[in-house]
């Protein structure tokens, strides 16, 4: 469903029953705001009266706090039929447009790569063959209330999954946006990069470049993340630059999304 404003309207009526759809994740530790949503039921609804008073809201829908995105794709009644616009598919990949913010209901499969360039809510799982670009926090945002699984994850935004999170590459960047699940999130390759992460269940991962840990305590190592990435991949995905180690992020996440992984068995000598 492509949000507009008629839609914001229809919800704001059934706000009460999502936050309260929404309370028991909160017990899990996947967002500290999640499990209080109650307390802020009166400023979710001005949040979202403000918004139907904005003729330009969608464009600055990725601003927005994304478990109050979510409290208002749940809120939201679904349809008959079902409407699931707002994914399209651009060269054979799909995408969300920019400044166009959607929702989807029900489970959402997508044959191959998904970019997201606007806000995305799954109410259900999300399943990726492929890359799946959760974009940056200066446009997008991702909200799934179950499970998210694609075969390479590159998280910028913040992306918020109740359930688990479940890829073979996922690699970070900026500090600015978060990566964070109710459950699990599992990969054999985890780069965070200054990337915000949290977690419900349990960090589930071969081969972790880190920051810190998930109980937050901070991993002094001396070495960039692309230092500590490079034995892991093979020679030719690492150049050498005034000294420094850099990796081809862009390939390993490619190659990843192919289902062809370069993450080696074993660390290589450097």
């Amino acid at each position: 469903m492509l949000l507009r404003t008629e839609h914001l309207h229809l919800a704001a009526g059934r706000l009460e029953d999502a936050v309260r759809r929404l309370q028991p994740h909160g017990t899990v530790g996947v967002n500290y705001e999640v499990g209080f949503l109650d307390a802020h039921l009166p400023e979710i609804q001005a949040w979202v009266a403000g918004l139907a008073a904005d003729e330009d809201w969608a464009h600055g829908f990725y601003n927005s706090y994304v478990e109050f995105v979510l409290a208002l794709a749940l809120a939201l009644p679904p349809g008959d039929p079902v409407d699931n616009g707002g994914v399209t598919r651009d060269g054979g990949d799909w995408e969300v447009a920019a400044g166009q913010p959607a929702v989807w209901f029900g489970d959402a499969h997508f044959d191959t790569d998904l970019t997201l360039d606007g806000p995305f809510v799954v109410l259900g799982d999300l399943t990726v063959d492929g890359l799946l670009s959760d974009g940056d926090v200066d446009r997008s945002l991702l909200a799934v209330t179950g499970d998210v699984r694609a075969r390479a994850i590159h998280s910028g935004a913040f992306t918020l999954a109740l359930g688990s999170v479940d890829a073979d590459v996922v690699v970070c960047f900026n500090s600015d946006g978060g990566l964070g699940a109710g459950g699990d999130i599992v990969a054999d390759l985890f780069v965070q990069a200054q990337h915000s992460y949290d977690l419900g269940g349990d960090l589930r991962t071969r081969v972790a470049v880190l920051d810190w840990l998930p109980d937050g305590t901070v991993l002094e190592h001396g070495l960039t993340p692309d230092e500590r990435l490079a034995p892991w991949l093979p020679p030719d995905y690492a150049t050498v630059d005034g000294g420094e180690i850099e990796v081809d992020t862009w390939r390993l996440l490619t190659e990843a999304a192919a289902g062809r992984s370069p993450v080696l068995s074993n660390p290589r000598r450097i």
